[in-house]
């Protein structure tokens, strides 16, 4: 069983698959260039992935160039909850598709709070499936629990709900936040580590 940690593109750095009863995996800091002479010299197989692969990888990659940025004030604020979130994404991510924060752009100064909105998405399918639906809404509200205990954070709701219950409209106003925040915050003592896909 592959780690639910490494599966549909839920971690920046590696990525694995289930293929005709093989796992593959993808780690982005041995991505290299080949070039298409070398491919060209072979019959491709005659296997094909589900769509649903395929987009998985696409997004994977894709993630170094379309990743939100947030404020660094706002990383710094909430890198109390991040790091207890950390730990609590990498057992439960799987129940969240998605999360997406509704958050100013703006370096505040301490006199003013961070406002945020908390949409976690959840699979249709899983979403319809009450046993999942009450842990996806548990961890929700686990995010909040740790966000709202940050200084200079006020979170004003948080909702679960399934992906057909996001509009583009709502995608537009808000940010997604990453279930690997090692991406979203440095460490103690490190640089940034960059959004690599």
């Amino acid at each position: 069983m592959i780690p639910t940690a490494w599966t549909e593109g839920k971690n920046a750095r590696k990525l694995q698959i289930e293929f005709d009863d093989k796992t593959y995996e993808f780690d982005a800091a041995t991505r290299m260039m080949l070039p298409r002479v070398l491919l060209a010299q072979h019959t491709p197989r005659q296997y094909q992935l589900d769509r649903e692969t395929v987009q998985h990888i696409i997004s994977w990659v894709a993630r170094k160039y379309i990743r939100s940025a947030f404020p660094d004030e706002f990383n710094e604020r909430i890198r109390p909850a991040a790091n207890k979130l950390r730990k609590v994404f990498k057992k439960q991510g799987g129940l969240l598709s998605a999360i997406f924060l509704t958050v100013s752009d703006e370096e505040f100064g301490r006199d003013q709070d961070y406002e945020l909105v908390i949409f976690g998405a959840m699979r249709v399918l899983d979403h319809n499936d009450s046993k999942k639906r009450r842990e996806a809404q548990k961890l929700v509200d686990k995010i909040e629990a740790e966000l709202e205990q940050c200084d200079g954070i006020e979170v004003e709701s948080s909702e679960l709900r399934s992906e057909a219950e996001i509009s583009l409209a709502d995608i537009r106003v808000m940010k997604r936040w990453e279930n690997d925040i090692d991406l979203t915050l440095r460490e103690e003592g490190e640089d940034a580590v960059p959004p690599v896909g």
